[in-house]
């Protein structure tokens, strides 16, 4: 069988601590044909000399290193561009990948030409790797292997009622992805994208997302924030992070796009409607609850809440 090439971008930055564990994970995927692209973004640790050790034995492994630090965002985008293969996987240096992650993602673009993700069930463990705290799982009406284009583009940007455990439609990012269509969209988005969503709402009316139930990814979540705010790429998503910002970042790249037929681009804007809608909803109602009679106060959160 004819693998088409995986290209695995693993952007790090002072990831001493977690690189080896999650470099021996990737370095032992049972897919055949793949490239891990290693950029230490001007570590201060001893990041970039852990890396070099997994490549003096894998010639699939190519390392790098920044000269000056540009950020996490910056710094997978500019290896992305790097990359040959026909399929991306963002790769973080603190999670844990399945040896099987990979071809048990790929086996459902063999069969289907419409996808162009495929993700998986993900644990959520404590960055003291003590115990999993959470799954991200998607076997309900919110599995967008069951979604047309419109509804998995709406889905993937909804609010929620405040309180609701939300849609981690976000975790898809980093799932096995189609790089032409992802490059595309970051050669047209201005700016930087505040979050994953705004990517995933583009590629959502491109094709289909593939959904696989079973457990191949384990994600780290820290409790402290400050973790991630040394990063100029941090510093710029929040400057970024507006709405009238955001409406026209999605915007352009969407209409702007050569991967998307008019019929598809124009789904954007009830989509951004419903968006803006809701948003103002969850601001307005719980404003309201000391004011709505309870039982239309409760009306209304039940609407909003994934777990009714």
């Amino acid at each position: 069988m004819n693998y088409p090439l995986v290209s695995i971008i693993l952007p790090t930055y002072n990831g001493e601590e977690y690189i080896e564990k999650a470099l021996e994970s990737l370095s032992n995927q049972t897919y055949p044909n793949y490239e891990i692209l290693i950029s230490d973004d001007n570590s201060n640790d001893g990041t970039y000399s852990i890396c070099k050790k997994f490549t003096l034995n894998n010639n699939n492994i190519h390392l790098s290193k920044n000269k000056k630090n540009l950020g996490g965002t910056e710094n997978f985008i500019e290896t992305l561009y790097k990359s040959k293969g026909e399929y991306a996987l963002w790769a973080q240096q603190d999670d844990i990948w399945h040896k099987d992650f990979i071809m048990k993602l790929y086996e459902p673009f063999s069969k289907n030409k419409d996808i162009v993700i495929s993700m998986c069930k993900t644990a959520i463990f404590d960055e003291d790797e003590k115990k999993i705290i959470d799954y991200y799982n998607f076997n309900n009406k919110f599995n967008p292997s069951n979604m047309n284009n419109f509804q998995l583009a709406k889905n993937t940007i909804k609010c929620l009622f405040p309180g609701s455990k939300m849609v981690k439609f976000n975790i898809f990012i980093h799932g096995l992805i189609k790089s032409i269509y992802l490059k595309n969209i970051l050669n047209n988005y201005l700016g930087l994208f505040a979050t994953e969503r705004h990517l995933l709402v583009h590629l959502a009316l491109i094709g289909s997302f593939n959904y696989t139930d079973e457990l191949l990814y384990y994600r780290k979540i820290y409790y402290d924030e400050n973790r991630r705010k040394h990063t100029k790429s941090y510093k710029n998503r929040n400057v970024w992070y507006a709405p009238f910002r955001n409406f026209i970042q999605i915007n352009f790249s969407i209409f702007t796009s050569s991967h998307l037929k008019f019929n598809k681009k124009v789904f954007i804007i009830p989509i951004m409607i419903i968006y803006y809608f809701e948003r103002f909803l969850l601001i307005l109602i719980p404003i309201l609850k000391n004011i709505l009679p309870l039982s239309l106060y409760n009306y209304f959160k039940s609407i909003y809440q994934i777990n009714k």
